[in-house]
């Protein structure tokens, strides 16, 4: 449907979701790249003449942001704001690291993303802040963020065939208590059988009780088909298994108490292999579920 006959509120919707979408990809792009060359604390490397790679402002109003909210913002990176993701993206003394993932959308450049994208800042606060935009607005948001995410899921899906197994990976999990892991957070589980989402290394993220509902999502890997893998979830002392499904919700019952209590969304490939023998991936969450009040 052209977006000139939506109502106001659809036109809004798609917009922020395409904004939403594109800022979450870039701080996946930039902790990705950076990490590698500069180490998890790449957000205060400094340069061989002394300065900062990162503008400190910048730094400086990312750290707040999560010190104010650490479990909204997992990883510094997090709390990055579309404006601030493009101005680490293009500054030229790090361009070099994202250049072989922008080059589809951006084939001119840095100074080609930093136009383009620039056009959305004013689109994205307007959504956040209850101001009217256009449809001229809503439409570059969509096409600008749809093809620089694009661009993106290629330069995933190339790196992905460099793998041995090529096979899909959870790159994100949350719950409905504001819970957040990215691929980089979760743990190793082991006996090579997939991953687990900890802190402060404690396997029970929160103390919940029977009778109240939890929600769990997952993101896998975008750059990987859909119809190529199935989605399973796993639940203790329950028949329960959701398939195909990156989202489950659950009421949990007297069954379900348990001190560790931990949830499993597991990835299973159409391929004749998996990287874990039976599956390709898995993320393991646990809660402590006490009986009801």
């Amino acid at each position: 449907m052209p977006l000139h006959k939506l109502p106001e509120i659809e036109l809004r919707d798609h917009a922020k979701r395409a904004i939403e979408a594109l800022e979450l990809w870039l701080r996946r792009l930039i902790d990705g790249e950076l990490v590698p060359k500069y180490g998890a604390g790449y957000l205060s490397a400094t340069k061989p003449d002394g300065g900062n790679l990162i503008s400190r402002k910048i730094t400086k109003d990312m750290i707040e942001r999560r010190t104010a909210n650490p479990s909204r913002y997992p990883r510094s990176i997090d709390a990055a704001l579309l404006d601030d993701a493009i101005k680490i993206v293009c500054k030229p003394e790090l361009y070099d690291h994202f250049r072989e993932a922008l080059k589809e959308a951006f084939p001119l450049g840095s100074e080609h993303v930093r136009i383009t994208l620039d056009r959305l800042v004013i689109t994205r606060n307007a959504l956040y802040h209850s101001n009217p935009i256009s449809v001229r607005q809503a439409e570059q948001a969509i096409c600008y963020s749809n093809d620089t995410l694009a661009s993106l899921k290629a330069y995933y899906e190339r790196k992905n065939m460099g793998d041995q197994f090529n096979a899909p990976t959870i790159i994100r999990i949350s719950d409905s208590l504001g819970n957040v892991f990215h691929s980089s957070q979760l743990t190793e589980l082991g006996g090579g059988s997939g991953r687990a989402a900890l802190r402060n290394n404690q396997h029970s993220l929160a103390t919940l009780h029977a009778g109240e509902t939890l929600s769990l999502e997952i993101e896998v890997d975008p750059s990987f088909d859909k119809a190529g893998y199935s989605i399973h979830w796993h639940v203790p002392n329950d028949r329960m298994v959701q398939n195909n499904s990156e989202r489950l919700t659950l009421q949990l019952e007297a069954k379900h108490v348990a001190k560790i209590f931990q949830l499993q969304a597991m990835i299973v490939s159409k391929k004749p292999y998996h990287r874990y023998g039976t599956h390709d991936d898995s993320v393991a969450i646990a809660y402590c579920v006490l009986p009801p009040q």
